[in-house]
């Protein structure tokens, strides 16, 4: 519906079309009057009644400003900018071109060289040896995680009864069988063959025992000689034998082999002795030895008990003074760091050094 305003201004306008004139001010209040295109035409034509040169007036109005409204929207739609054509980049260095429409109109492709054949190869290469090598120490981790949390939840028995199987593994406990070296321990060895235990060796071997000695001492001196020469071939073939073991593992073996039987003899009471290697250096002598080796030498204790010599060689040696223990704490001390520097040399690596006896302990 139209306001008072605008009814006032179509009236102004019709009135100056009546009279012939027309003016820009009428026109835009025409033009304002006949905003709408539809409702502006019927309400403005029951406002002019029969005046028929407005009536005419109006509707062309209408229909001009219509047709204008109808043509700008045409020309915003085909003055539409053109879609940019797009490159779509493809693998292996091709690009497709498409246009606004969607096909393509062009594909290129660019080869690639040896030399980025081949880094493209090595850099592959080198991403797969990286993710192996991150998968092998994740799992290697976990490995250590569970072995960890295994050994918490164990108990003091299990975790003993762990450690004594791997320091049995580490003692290298496999030392080649001795053949008798005494020509009685010979002559038990070969008259006990057929002897059937029923369970218990030594029981076995103790009823024997006494027939077997009876027997031993009845032997003749031939039968006797045979025996020792056999002996003696046999501490020769034992000494070969295991001199040829200690050399089929390194140093480094045999010293953590001793170190391992020691910690045997104190953890499971597993006394076995420490291996003999040439290739190691002997082991330092302390001061109380010293003065033992130095008081022997002397003869003094010749003839003597050796439990008598040896408490009267300990009490003196706890009688001596300060000054007169340093002259063989010296001697120590420098066969101790001789040692070590050997043994360095050897193993390639520190030698732990072991609490030393106090100078009054014997």
């Amino acid at each position: 519906m139209f306001s008072l305003a605008r009814l006032r201004a179509g009236a102004s306008a019709a009135r100056v079309l009546t009279h012939g004139s027309v003016t820009k001010s009428a026109t835009a209040a025409l033009t304002a009057t006949t905003a709408s295109a539809l409702v502006t035409k019927h309400v403005a034509l029951g406002v002019f009644g029969t005046n028929q040169p407005v009536r005419r007036f109006v509707v062309a109005t209408v229909l001009r400003d219509a047709a204008t409204a109808t043509e700008g929207k045409t020309l915003k739609t085909t003055t539409k900018k053109p879609k940019k054509a797009k490159r779509k980049k493809t693998k292996g260095g091709s690009t497709k071109k498409k246009s606004a429409a969607g096909s393509v109109t062009r594909k290129t492709k660019t080869p690639a060289s040896a030399e980025e054949k081949a880094a493209a190869a090595e850099k592959k290469k080198a991403a797969a040896a990286r993710k192996k090598a991150k998968v092998a120490k994740a799992a290697e981790a976990a490995k250590k995680k569970k072995a960890v949390a295994k050994r918490k939840a164990m108990t003091p028995e299990k975790k003993t009864k762990l450690r004594v199987r791997e320091l049995k593994k580490m003692a290298l406990l496999t030392e080649p069988a001795k053949r008798p070296e005494h020509p009685w321990i010979l002559f038990i060895a070969e008259n006990a063959k057929g002897v059937k235990s029923d369970g218990d060796v030594k029981s076995s071997l103790g009823k024997i025992m006494p027939e077997l000695s009876q027997a031993f001492k009845a032997l003749s001196p031939q039968e006797v000689q045979r025996l020792r020469d056999t002996a003696d071939r046999n501490r020769a073939s034992n000494a070969a034998d295991y001199q040829a073991w200690v050399t089929s593992h390194t140093a480094t073996q045999t010293v953590d082999a001793n170190r391992a039987r020691a910690q045997l003899n104190r953890i499971a009471k597993i006394k076995r002795r420490a291996i003999q290697d040439d290739r190691l250096p002997k082991r330092p002598t302390t001061s109380f030895s010293l003065f033992t080796k130095e008081r022997w030498a002397t003869g003094e204790f010749a003839g003597r008990p050796l439990a008598e010599a040896a408490r009267t060689i300990a009490a003196e040696w706890k009688s001596l003074s300060a000054t007169d223990r340093q002259h063989y704490d010296d001697l120590s001390k420098t066969m101790s760091e001789q040692y070590n520097k050997e043994m360095e040399s050897i193993l390639s690596r520190p030698v732990s050094q072991s609490p030393s006896p106090t100078p009054s302990s014997p």
